[in-house]
């Protein structure tokens, strides 16, 4: 099977949108599928991520720029036995799905709102009346998948869930992460707020992407401080997000993998898009959102009053949990590629685990046969079997198992 990404990320639109499809992209290459990524912009550090984890990359001619039928044909033209095209594009609606509807299902991505005509929509976003959302605005047949339950978020995610706590030990540790882009350097505000709350014994990590135009300062507010440290392209977010006690952050994608690690958050709106997210989940306790990027004093204030309220953090952290189980790429891929069960021929390897099956109490309670025998005798019975030209015997395996 093969699957191709639209999308594109640059300094204004941040790389938001090609970091949720890498994560689907992931899933769908570790079951075997071909993934391609089409883009207009990508800077170079992305391609080389990508071409290092086996996607490849097409770019887009810059004169299909702004016109949905051109960059339509541009992405699916010469592209055979493609089985979806996933689009994570605000600036290509639904002009541009019914083109390459027309012969490759769409499967687009969504979090404002829009009309579309796609096979399948995903909106992983949270919100009061999410169908309402998209009432008389999907084409018929459009299959709708809303809420955070199908979040594309890491494998990673799935796996530090696991050790996910509840933060009730007060206020030691917190991550500031404004996003992989922060083109209007809002870290730098979060940074002077921390100074001015007056939270000199707390532990601060500060994450950044290797485009953030301020790189320097970050560092050396860190050195300055003391008691912190600057990671810059931080692959792999987990540890940092279930050591920190608080997140300082934006309300895109992140926002559901603090959720995945049950991290309290002070959440600032980078766009427009994250404006109804960042009020619900505010609403539903387990973010502190400002709907535009605060003063300093603002945030100061908020974070002191955290410091002073363990049982808040506590709070929060629980309704976090609560939010998505970081299982939503899962999901997702199980509907663009459902798992199959693969049948073949047993051999004498296969003996061990046959004999537990066989001698599992579930089993003997109705065989044929309940009397017990041993390893050996049935070892001597698969010989015989697999020696059988009159018999085959089949093992089904899903999934590894």
């Amino acid at each position: 099977m093969k699957f191709i990404f639209r999308t594109d990320a640059t300094q204004t639109l941040g790389s938001g949108h090609v970091m949720r499809c890498l994560s689907l992209a992931r899933v769908l290459h570790e079951r075997g599928a071909v993934t391609c990524f089409v883009a207009l912009d990508m800077p170079d550090y992305l391609e080389a991520l990508l071409n290092q984890e086996g996607h490849t990359l097409k770019r887009i001619p810059t004169w299909a720029r702004g016109d949905d039928l051109a960059d339509a044909h541009a992405t699916v033209d010469g592209e055979e036995g493609v089985s979806a095209c996933i689009l994570d594009h605000y600036g290509l609606g639904e002009a541009w799905e019914r083109r390459v509807q027309a012969s490759v299902p769409v499967f687009a991505l969504d979090d404002l709102g829009r009309a579309h005509c796609a096979r399948w929509l995903l909106d992983q976003n949270i919100y009061a009346n999410p169908l309402c959302r998209y009432e008389r605005r999907l084409a018929p047949g459009v299959q709708a998948l809303l809420g955070p339950k199908y979040a594309l978020l890491r494998p990673e995610f799935e796996r530090a869930r696991c050790d996910a706590r509840v933060r009730d030990r007060g206020l030691r540790q917190v991550l500031v992460f404004l996003g992989g882009m922060d083109a209007d350097n809002v870290t730098s505000i979060a940074l002077q707020a921390i100074d001015a709350a007056l939270l000199d014994e707390v532990y601060v990590t500060v994450i950044a992407g290797v485009s953030h135009p301020a790189l320097a300062d970050l560092d050396a507010w860190c050195s300055r401080r003391g008691r912190a440290v600057l990671k810059v392209q931080v692959k792999d977010m987990t540890p940092h997000l279930l050591l920190a006690d608080l997140a300082i952050g934006a309300g895109g994608t992140s926002t559901w993998e603090r959720c995945a690690c049950g991290l309290p958050t002070v959440a600032v709106c980078l766009a427009d898009n994250q404006r109804e997210v960042i009020r619900q989940g505010s609403a539903e306790g387990f973010l502190w959102g400002f709907d535009n990027v605060p003063q300093v004093a603002e945030l100061a204030h908020v974070l002191r009053a955290l410091a002073n309220a363990p049982s808040l953090l506590a709070h929060m952290s629980r309704q976090a949990l609560s939010v998505t189980d970081g299982r939503g790429v899962q999901r997702v891929a199980a509907i663009l590629m459902p798992r199959q069960v693969e049948v073949r021929a047993a051999a004498e390897g296969d003996a061990r685990m046959i004999y537990e099956w066989r001698t599992h109490p579930s089993v003997q309670g109705v065989s044929r046969s309940p009397s017990l025998f041993s390893f050996e005798e049935h070892c001597a019975w698969m010989r015989q079997t697999l020696a059988n030209s009159d018999r085959l015997l089949l093992v089904g395996v899903h999934e590894g198992r």
